[in-house]
């Protein structure tokens, strides 16, 4: 779930973007401290008051505490120059009305899903001995465990420390049967054999996947 900051002295507009970004997905929280700079994927900036472009610029100063941060801006009567200093600060997008902003809406929820994707990539991959047991040589798929034989454990180990990446299949062989030469037809047969087997054991997962890359091995990814 993306968390969005909304800092607005107009209180009905947290109202307004509720529709537009529903409970479900997103979570909405009034922002008033730099310090939740840390805790948001995003702000939303709405100030119609007489200094509402020295404080707007004021707010994406304090957001280079979080480079990561989007910053999206809703100010209306706004100069052409005026636009090119808040981008130049930092500003992702600028919307002069409520209307264009939630024509545009889209824009913000595409860029907030490809974060959640990347970010849901990452804590796999830095996780994954929560998804594997040494002591059991085995894989929990779904909340339930499964058993896996000797090197099937030892291949899956190896994708997830590699996680997202692919891994030819000299690499794969020279890691799981370290004292054999590899010879590419028969070293190759055998791991496409233990990932055929391992698949079948692991289709069911919602979080992981083994996919081919032509030619070349195999990665372990998000599914």
């Amino acid at each position: 779930m993306s968390k969005i900051g909304i800092l607005s002295d107009q209180k009905e507009l947290e109202q307004k973007l509720t529709q537009l970004f529903p409970e479900e997905r997103y979570q909405l929280v009034s922002f008033n401290d730099k310090k939740q700079f840390y805790h948001v994927d995003g702000l939303i900036v709405n100030l119609n008051n007489d200094n509402r472009l020295a404080e707007t610029i004021n707010w994406l100063l304090h957001s280079k505490l979080n480079p990561s941060v989007f910053i999206w801006i809703l100010i209306p009567e706004l100069l052409e120059q005026e636009q090119d200093i808040l981008f130049k600060l930092g500003a992702n997008d600028i919307f002069t009305s409520y209307e264009k902003l939630k024509k545009r809406s889209y824009v913000i929820k595409n860029t907030l899903s490809r974060v959640q994707q990347q970010e849901t990539k990452l804590t796999l991959g830095k996780n994954y001995s929560s998804f594997l047991s040494t002591t059991n040589q085995s894989v929990l798929i779904n909340g339930k465990e499964k058993q896996l034989t000797r090197n099937e454990y030892k291949i899956i180990h190896l994708l997830f420390s590699h996680f997202d990446e692919t891994l030819s299949y000299e690499d794969i062989f020279k890691k799981i049967w370290p004292k054999i030469d590899y010879d590419k037809e028969d070293s190759n047969f055998r791991i496409s054999n233990v990932i055929f087997h391992l698949r079948a054991k692991i289709e069911e997962s919602n979080e992981f996947i083994i996919k081919t890359t032509r030619s070349k091995g195999y990665r372990l990814t998000e599914k």
